[in-house]
């Protein structure tokens, strides 16, 4: 319709930016199904380096603070300084997921808190949020590619049911383990342990 000028200005603008959004939220999925397949593949670059895990955290939650203020979500990191080897990259992407899902299923006014431990020969992140939990049922399937908690209850809420599925990837990539809690209505928290 645009194309051959049937719609009047405002409805082109309108359309436009429809499409924008719709082609901006493709590429993010095509870039996600790229990303897994590589990690699933093992064909990414081993490209180890001595990694803080404080400053990559710290790094991420300023990025991210914008997008959590609108809707006033307050993020909080420990400060615990911990070295250890791992794809920077990926590491990154690990820990973009697990906060950016914090802050997108989270409640108005809620909190998302990065906590960093060292558990024996582990380094734990814990990613800690107040938001609308995950059921019983669909705890044990959130790693799985494509798979999303029943939309009607986050309607507002866009993703591709692949992030958690690319986290678990990376921690298996890192030789480490994931697990997860969580209560309706109450938060999620998922804890991901690495091999120092």
């Amino acid at each position: 319709m645009i194309s051959s000028g049937m719609t009047k200005e405002e409805e082109t603008i309108k359309f436009a930016n429809i499409i924008h959004k719709e082609g901006v939220r493709l590429l993010g999925q095509i870039d996600s199904i790229i990303n897994l397949s590589h990690l699933e593949e093992k064909s990414l670059e081993s490209d180890y380096e001595a990694l803080d895990i404080y400053d990559i955290i710290e790094t991420i939650l300023s990025q991210l603070k914008f997008r959590a203020s609108d809707k006033n979500v307050k993020l909080n990191i420990s400060r615990e300084h911990y070295e250890f080897r791992g794809n920077r990259r990926m590491i990154e992407e690990l820990i973009i997921n697990l906060v950016d899902n914090g802050i997108k299923y989270n409640h108005e006014n809620g909190s998302v808190d990065v906590i960093i431990r060292k558990k024996d020969k582990s380094l734990s992140i814990t990613v800690k949020d107040t938001g609308i939990g995950i059921p019983i049922k669909d705890q044990n399937r959130v790693f799985e590619r494509f798979f999303m908690v029943d939309k009607s209850r986050s309607k507002k809420v866009q993703g591709t049911g692949l992030g958690l599925s690319i986290v678990k990837h990376i921690v298996e990539y890192h030789g480490g383990s994931i697990s997860l809690k969580s209560e309706l209505n109450k938060g999620t928290e998922i804890e991901v342990l690495l091999p120092i």
